[in-house]
């Protein structure tokens, strides 16, 4: 995952203000915004280029179809923003809120999601490429009809977590909270888990287990 030197960037004079000047195939990049509050963006197909993000609130926001390239979202509330049909290329989540996101058939190239709280968020029909999930929150969070390229979480809650048509194979999720994970067993075939998590997994295979 790049570094983000703050250092380098310019201060942005209004995050509301630039967003709302963007037109379509626009782009925003060099600058960083801190403690500031967007609301009621609607964008489409505009790019955002080595930007920082910390601080910063989106309430009522839409960009479908834009393009993030080295963008850093650092403490940001990104509850039920859509992201829908967005890509997403080394690009950082850290310590974020992003309830009810929704970035479905988006794709992911080289993020990263990290301590953050992922609760209800949708991930469908989306590519993961080099993504990884660190110390967050995932719970009733979906991955339906997801393709997997070396997708890793660690640390995460993933109880009520929808993994619908969606290969888990490979992925390690021994230091995860899995009890109640909505999943399948062709879904699961593959992946790496610990032997007291396969009791957890048992009910998927519709088998009683008694000491």
């Amino acid at each position: 995952m790049k570094e983000f030197d703050f250092e380098s960037l310019r201060a942005g004079e209004n995050a509301q203000n630039m967003l709302t000047e963007l037109e379509w195939d626009d782009e925003l990049g060099g600058v960083s915004f801190r403690d500031e509050t967007v609301h009621g963006i609607k964008r489409q197909n505009i790019s955002v280029r080595t930007v920082v993000f910390e601080r910063c609130v989106f309430t009522d926001c839409s960009f479908c179809r834009c393009r993030f390239d080295r963008v850093l979202f650092l403490n940001c509330d990104l509850s039920n923003v859509n992201f829908t049909e967005c890509s997403f290329h080394k690009v950082e989540w850290v310590d974020c809120k992003l309830l009810g996101a929704d970035f479905a058939e988006g794709n992911f190239f080289t993020v990263k999601f990290s301590e953050s709280n992922c609760q209800y968020m949708n991930i469908s029909a989306v590519k993961l490429r080099d993504t990884d999930f660190e110390k967050c929150n995932l719970e009733s969070a979906e991955f339906v009809n997801c393709k997997f390229f070396s997708v890793s979480f660690f640390e995460c809650a993933l109880s009520q977590t929808e993994f619908a048509h969606t290969s888990l194979k490979n992925v390690d999720l021994r230091s995860c909270v899995i009890r109640g994970m909505r999943t399948g067993i062709s879904e699961l075939k593959g992946a790496v888990v610990t032997s007291s998590q396969i009791f957890e997994l048992s009910h998927l295979l519709g088998v009683v287990v008694k000491n």
